[in-house]
Formats: structure tokens, sequence, C-alpha cells
């Protein structure tokens, strides 16, 4: 019986750790997105080849963006 309870709590966890790893992985490409938004801007050829490959989160990430850059006003 105990070791049939350590098998699903392990099977439990094993597909904790997988929906983890998805996330940490979109959340990765978000990020590299951001870096080359930042350092190329939009029209950047490095930019497009991101937005591209991106799993639809860009125009949040811009849309933030931009919301930042208006209060702040332009960068010098």
């Amino acid at each position: 019986m105990e070791l049939a309870t350590a098998k699903s709590d392990m099977n439990r966890h094993l597909q904790e750790y997988m929906e983890i790893c998805s996330m940490k992985r979109g959340l990765d490409v978000q990020m590299e997105t951001c870096r080359r938004m930042i350092k190329g801007g939009r029209n950047s050829p490095s930019f497009s080849s991101v937005a591209s490959s991106d799993s639809g989160n860009t125009d949040e990430i811009q849309d933030e963006l931009d919301k930042d850059g208006d209060a702040e006003g332009p960068v010098s």
C-alpha cells in the first residue's frame, strides 16, 4: 500500500515539475523578447525574429513597455 502511494505521489510531482518547466520556457522566451526590444527597438531584425517565435505574449509586453515609456517621457 505504501509503495502505491509513493508511486502516485511521485507521478503527481513529476507532472507538476513538467508544468513548471513549461512555464519557465515560456518566461525565458518573453524575457529574451524584452531584452531584444530594449536593446534594438521595434525595427530591428532581431525583434521580428523573436516576435514570430514568441507564444503570443509579445503584444502584451509591448503594451507594458509603451505604458512605462509614456509615463516617463522620451529616453535621452
